[in-house]
């Protein structure tokens, strides 16, 4: 691995680390990307959001059940919003939930007891909320990615449906954000850094990547 890159994840790391964990916000943590100064923008950040929706009218619809049809929309909707194998696969999300809202349809009937049951039977309204996604996760430098990435994925998904005795209406949606950042080694300060100090931060560099690989 490069001396420049070494060094870059020595100070990057030492510079996250004196972020407190409760305070390690999206925010923060690109704010002290931008501030160090041996690092500099890797290309343009990319950055995507995308809204799907889905509506529709039916009838004989009791039980909220979810679409197995439009669960698999989402879960090619999400993989066109990243659009790249690496972060798929390496952030395993879990759609279910989002999907299993999104695919929702038909009001449930209360049937705890026959007031409620009748009520619900005649006419209901029901919406669901799911906005517990919203991850970023860092990406440390290796030999083939020879640079820091940073993303950020955030999901919020809602059902909603009114219905009136076997006519119901539905309007789910999700909606999703994405974005990337790319950091590389500031070659123009690396390289000006004095010998003596050079090598003391590569070998402090190198005893850091063997804690966590035993190799580099």
């Amino acid at each position: 691995m490069d001396d420049n890159l070494k060094i870059m994840i020595l100070g990057t790391t030492a510079a996250i680390s004196r972020i407190p964990p409760k305070d390690r916000t999206w925010e923060n943590v690109i704010a002290t990307f931008q501030n160090n100064s041996l690092i500099e923008p890797d290309g343009e950040e990319i950055g995507r959001c995308e809204f799907k929706s889905v509506k529709s009218k039916k009838t004989f619809n009791l039980g909220g059940c979810s679409d197995p049809d439009i669960v698999s929309e989402i879960e090619t909707w999400f993989k066109k919003l990243i659009d790249n194998n690496d972060i798929l696969n390496g952030t395993q999300i879990d759609l279910t939930g989002h999907a299993n809202i999104v695919a929702q349809s038909g009001a449930r009937v209360d049937s705890s007891n026959p007031f409620t049951f009748l009520v619900t039977m005649i006419s209901n309204e029901e919406e669901h909320r799911k906005t517990s996604c919203d991850i970023g996760i860092l990406r440390y430098p290796d030999i083939s990615h020879p640079y820091f990435q940073v993303y950020r994925i955030r999901l919020n998904a809602r059902s909603s449906c009114q219905r009136f005795l076997v006519f119901e209406s539905n309007a789910n949606s999700i909606n999703g954000d994405f974005v990337v950042r790319k950091y590389k080694p500031r070659a123009s300060v690396l390289d000006s850094v004095r010998k003596e100090i050079r090598q003391a931060a590569v070998k402090e560099a190198e005893n850091l990547l063997l804690s966590y690989s035993g190799t580099f």
